[in-house]
């Protein structure tokens, strides 16, 4: 199975976080397409130019145009059942869109354990917080 990369642009320009994303994309899976969701198809043919892309998918709704979050996580659920991975950018748009795509039921907060020793270090915990408080988000937003 291949990648799926979610293109973000600036205008017609494919972003540098997109760009990144495709580093990334390429490093998980030799086959990577592109989905661009946008409110004019001539904008994503900046998306068709980026080397290592097999396939631009192309979704054009005028609900897009002020960058509706909750219309294009409808939309990539859609067309990412094909892919083992959906990488995006590390931008707002994306991390308001990626946590309307995870089920519920990945998560369950009531059997999450953790056990804590003498070699446990301050950034861990830390970490640890952090990820607590992202699931507890995320569980939040999707009930």
């Amino acid at each position: 199975m291949s990648a799926l990369i979610l293109i973000e642009l600036n205008g017609s320009e494919v972003s540098a976080n997109s760009r990144a994303a495709l580093t990334a994309a390429l490093q998980l899976s030799d086959s990577v397409d592109a989905l661009v969701l946008t409110n004019d198809s001539a904008n994503a043919s900046s998306a068709a130019s980026m080397s290592g892309i097999n396939t631009v998918k192309t979704i054009v709704d005028d609900s897009l145009e002020h960058a509706n979050v909750e219309v294009a996580s409808k939309l990539i659920a859609d067309v990412m059942s094909d892919y083992k991975f959906l990488v995006s950018g590390s931008s707002t748009y994306s991390k308001n869109i990626l946590p309307r795509l995870v089920p519920s039921s990945m998560f369950s907060l009531s059997r999450m354990s953790v056990r804590l020793n003498h070699q446990t270090h301050l950034s861990d915990l830390c970490m640890l917080a952090m990820l607590w408080q992202l699931l507890r988000l995320l569980m939040i937003r999707l009930s």
